[in-house]
């Protein structure tokens, strides 16, 4: 029999480490520890709160994701998504001594058709290397 393996190279590698995700503004704009959930509105703007190690000298770019599990029911799986989010641009490495790492803003889905209420994980993504996902909660109310 044939077996295939997939491993991505950030996990061979012990240079690059993953972005962590310290903490995710919601709903009334309270921060929320990663620990919680936090609910997000279309079209607004929140904070992410993140540390990583960059393995290169020049700036980073973040790249942030929505993923929705897919729904599964007689072996079909329906409504599985991924959205891109809009980020404010490019950070420097923050991989400091304070572990402060840095707060950017994303911007949620700009509405129903692009990413349907419900249930979401969220990825920071820095030099391809994704963070630990983090559940939101993504409504229309």
């Amino acid at each position: 029999p044939r077996i295939e393996f997939f491993s991505p190279h950030y996990l061979t590698q012990t240079a690059v480490a993953p972005p962590t995700v310290s903490a995710v503004s919601g709903e009334l704009g309270s921060s929320s520890a990663v620990a919680a959930s936090v609910t997000w509105h279309y079209n607004s703007t929140y904070n992410i709160s993140a540390l990583w190690n960059s393995t290169s000298s020049s700036p980073v770019a973040v790249e942030v994701s929505l993923v929705r599990t897919g729904l599964r029911t007689h072996s079909l799986g329906f409504g599985q998504r991924l959205v891109w989010l809009e980020t404010d641009g490019v950070y420097p490495d923050v991989a400091d001594a304070s572990g402060a790492g840095t707060t950017f803003r994303v911007k949620s889905p700009p509405s129903p058709e692009i990413a349907p209420p419900g249930w979401y994980l969220l990825f920071v993504v820095t030099d391809g290397v994704p963070s630990v996902g983090v559940w939101v909660s993504v409504d229309s109310a």
